[in-house]
């Protein structure tokens, strides 16, 4: 942690150098830190995958759900990057277009979960 933070703060200090003159490089290099610092946390995924597969074995679960709620994670991350991208570059509108997007995509995800929550909630109630 203490190595990535090290490195983004660089990656800022260096973007500010160019932010006088060529202001898109220092854009450039703050997407580029950005980028390496999300596979960064991407390779210390696994551990949390592992736990997860754990926790599923335990509770007899639908690996579908499991697959649905990862997929529904990383689409809230991958839209919450691009719209601090948008925004820091300043285009606004472009990233409240792609977080209303990234809300969509996950309440369409979330569908088949929810209706068979309300199914199981159903058999209960029976």
């Amino acid at each position: 942690m203490i190595k990535a933070c090290l490195f983004g703060i660089c990656g800022v200090l260096l973007a500010m150098q160019f932010k006088s003159e060529k202001s898109e490089y220092g854009l450039y290099i703050v997407l580029l830190v950005s980028i390496v610092l999300g596979f960064l946390g991407l390779s210390g995924l696994s551990p949390v995958l592992e736990v997860l597969d754990k926790m599923e074995a335990m509770m007899n679960l639908n690996k579908g759900y499991l697959t649905i709620f990862m997929k529904i994670i990383g689409i809230s991350y991958l839209s919450e990057f691009a719209c601090t991208l948008c925004n820091d570059a300043g285009y606004g509108t472009l990233a409240s277009q792609i977080e209303m997007l990234g809300r969509i995509t996950i309440l369409s995800m979330s569908a088949p979960v929810l209706l068979a929550l309300l199914d199981m909630i159903g058999k209960i109630l029976k």
